[in-house]
């Protein structure tokens, strides 16, 4: 990985059973976090579960009135359910797998990746950054769509096997504290 990046993947629920889009629907979903003082736009930035494909869905409102720019310290909800996408939410043109995987989001110009595995986790769970776009992750059974990410005693470690982007190191399991 390359460049530290401005924006991260902050939370993943691959079974969402709880939030539903501004279609009616409860599909997978990807918070996007930006990390710096000032509002980003993430509009032509790719977003990917096949990290052999960095290029698979291009983050674009096309002609909606979607929302790509994200606040400072701020979130963004990328629904990732094959749905075309409305003046209400954006949607990628893949699910993710409840099994488990690998994210990634890359800059337009390939300038910065940031990487976040997950576990397989159900419709109860999430796996998230905390503290907010930081490097460690953990399973979480309190998902916190588009607010920021808590700890609870039910949290578990997620490794994450090498760099991710952010400029921290990755704590393992043994790095937990609550």
């Amino acid at each position: 990985e390359h460049g530290v990046a401005p924006v991260c993947i902050n939370e993943v629920s691959a079974a969402n059973d709880s939030y539903i889009d501004e279609n009616g629907k409860k599909g997978d979903w990807v918070e996007l976090y930006n990390t710096t003082d000032t509002e980003i736009d993430v509009e032509g930035k790719y977003l990917t579960d096949n990290l052999d494909k960095p290029e698979k869905y291009q983050i674009t409102k096309g002609e909606t009135q979607a929302r790509t720019f994200i606040p400072a310290h701020g979130y963004l909800i990328i629904w990732c359910d094959k749905r075309a996408t409305t003046d209400g939410g954006l949607h990628a043109s893949f699910k993710i797998s409840d099994d488990g995987g690998q994210l990634q989001l890359m800059a337009a110009d390939k300038s910065w990746t940031n990487t976040i595995a997950y576990t397989a986790h159900d419709s109860r769970s999430t796996v998230m950054r905390y503290p907010d776009g930081c490097a460690d992750v953990y399973t979480t059974n309190v998902p916190t769509i588009a607010k920021s990410n808590v700890m609870t005693s039910y949290v578990a470690a997620v490794d994450q096997q090498g760099g991710t982007g952010i400029g921290h190191v990755t704590a393992g399991a043994d790095g937990l504290r609550i």
